[in-house]
């Protein structure tokens, strides 16, 4: 057998190899953000709802194009918050990122809370708790990464 003809065939090989594989990769993320989508829908269902006495859910939003799955929330205690103020601000960040590390925690711990951050990570997602003030301008937004997460209950 010539050699140019197996290389030519065990490349053609090689070539179908990698596109099956590619295509069940992109078919397992595929319905993983079917799967997740649903789910979104499902707890939007339940929105809004009190995460804290001054913080409540409005919505679950999953951007593809970004990535991310992001759980938009109301800062309602604050009718105003001065931007030029640094302290307030400060406090502002620390407390919501401690309120989203609790989150986050809380769906750690629970088997549904646990489902969703498996599929956000099968969908190749990041978690985002994006807070706003009541008139809807952006206040911060605290990132986790899904990848990092153990996914036992402690």
């Amino acid at each position: 057998m010539d050699s140019n003809f197996r290389r030519s065939v065990i490349g053609r090989h090689w070539l179908i190899l990698v596109a099956i594989s590619l295509a069940i990769l992109t078919s397992c993320r595929s319905a993983a953000q079917h799967r997740l989508q649903a789910t979104i829908d499902s707890f939007n269902s339940t929105c809004p709802f009190r995460m804290t006495e001054d913080i409540w859910i409005d919505s679950l939003h999953y951007d593809r194009v970004g990535q991310e799955v992001i759980y938009c929330c109301t800062y309602a205690g604050l009718p105003y918050v001065d931007r030029s103020n640094a302290d307030m601000m400060e406090t502002l960040e620390s407390y919501t990122a401690l309120e989203s590390q609790r989150s986050f925690k809380s769906m750690n711990s629970n088997p549904s809370g646990k489902e969703t951050l498996q599929l956000i990570r099968q969908a190749g997602a990041k978690l985002v708790f994006a807070y706003r003030l009541s008139d809807g301008s952006e206040l911060t937004r605290h990132p986790f990464e899904i990848e990092k997460a153990t996914f036992d209950v402690e």
